[in-house]
């Protein structure tokens, strides 16, 4: 038997590509690319902010509205879209900010690539304090180097762009500071790191070793066909729930087990990610894993009397859904009422399941006590018209134990 403890298991596979349609990127092209996406509007700030040439303003006064002519406002200059969940998220958060300093000389201008005939509707739906720039042709986006959205530029009076970051970033100190002409502090981008392989990644890299840390970073991301997970200390039964795209709360085993801690870090192809991950698992660790029903206690979300007053249908006419938890808030922007229980079941750490038939996508944001996990149930109710009713039923579980026992 393997003691997942004692014996220090690492298994590290790397295939290099040798042919053209198989070879990666060399270390210089990594680079380069590395500095146009992580870098790109970073290395803006203390220059001077290009000049706007957007086709029509929307929620704008008449009369010249050029960066030049803003000259000796502070301007924040946003750029998003309706279909991305993220920029929609941080509306409310930059309302807030532009009537906050309404009545000072600050000027919020939101950019997006879309045409009027999407966003006159959206404004209907979502109130925005701001200018409403329309680049169709997309050449705002190129002059600040935008690559990826929401992306907030704060502009001093001069006209000199002095940050560049997530609107969820921006704060009223940091407009401040602005204002009175103080400079903000660069955030510190981690260096590159650098492969070892003469200029090539890993096409297929596992590796998994045992570990007596607690906690630690971890990262994942999705790019070129891959998808590469990195992790300096997670438990078994969380590696587990990635593997196989299970919650936590539907995978049982012996507790020694799932709460082995192991350092990981894999790069496989996307379309294989979970295949080989499981096999490498289950090979390594010597894994015995089924999918086994039992019949045990669930929550069952369910609408509430006033459920359809209090639910709001998305501002989104379409795009993706984005959810973010932690600290006694739940939000998700366009998202279906399955995607609210499986959040929930996160945060009870208990089997939930949606009962409520509702049908659509829609926006909540729930607060309640990050120390009391259980108040989620009286804000479901409170702010959403939705309960929870405890029910038995049959649920499939993924069953791990010791291969070797």
């Amino acid at each position: 038997m393997y003691n997942a403890h004692l014996l220090k298991i690492a298994i590290i596979v790397h295939l290099l590509a040798t042919s053209v349609i198989a070879q990666e990127i060399s270390i210089e092209k990594t680079k380069e690319v590395l500095v146009m996406s992580v870098m790109g509007e970073q290395s803006l700030i203390g220059q001077t902010a290009p000049e706007l040439d957007i086709e029509k303003y929307l929620q704008a006064p008449e009369g010249e509205k050029s960066l030049s002519a803003l000259k000796g406002n502070v301007v924040v200059l946003e750029f998003w879209a309706t279909w991305c969940a993220p920029c929609v998220a941080e509306i409310p958060h930059l309302n807030q900010l532009s009537e906050e300093f309404h009545d000072k000389q600050v000027q919020f201008i939101s950019i997006t690539d879309e045409d009027e005939g999407v966003i006159a509707p959206f404004l209907k739906r979502q109130e925005m304090k701001s200018w409403i720039g329309l680049d169709t042709d997309r050449s705002a986006f190129e002059a600040y180097g935008v690559r990826g959205i929401p992306r907030t530029f704060l502009i001093d009076q001069k006209g000199i762009i002095a940050a560049s970051l997530h609107p969820a970033g921006l704060s009223s100190d940091m407009i401040e500071k602005v204002i009175k002409g103080e400079k903000i502090e660069r955030p510190k981008l981690p260096k590159p790191k650098t492969v070892e392989n003469e200029g090539t990644d890993p096409i297929f890299k596992i590796s998994i070793a045992p570990t007596d840390k607690e906690g630690g970073q971890s990262s994942s991301k999705i790019s070129k066909g891959y998808k590469q997970q990195e992790a300096e200390s997670k438990t078994l039964h969380q590696i587990l729930s990635t593997a196989y795209g299970v919650p936590t709360t539907r995978i049982i085993g012996p507790e020694t087990l799932l709460e082995s801690r192991y350092e990981i870090s894999v790069r496989l192809p996307t379309n294989q990610f979970e295949l080989l991950f499981q096999q490498a698992l289950t090979a390594s660790l010597q894994l015995r894993v089924s999918n086994q029903k039992k019949s045990v206690e669930v929550f069952v979300l369910t609408a509430g009397e006033d459920s359809a007053e209090k639910l709001k249908p998305s501002v989104m006419g379409s795009g993706g859904s984005m959810t973010r938890s932690g600290r006694g808030k739940i939000k998700t922007m366009n998202g279906e009422i399955s995607r609210l229980a499986q959040s929930l079941e996160h945060a009870l750490e208990r089997v939930v399941e949606d009962g409520t038939g509702i049908e659509g996508k829609y926006d909540w944001e729930i607060t309640y006590d990050k120390d009391d996990p259980n108040s989620v149930l009286a804000a479901l109710k409170e702010q959403l018209g939705l309960q929870i009713r405890k029910e038995q039923r049959e649920i499939e579980f993924l069953v791990v134990n010791d291969a070797s026992d």
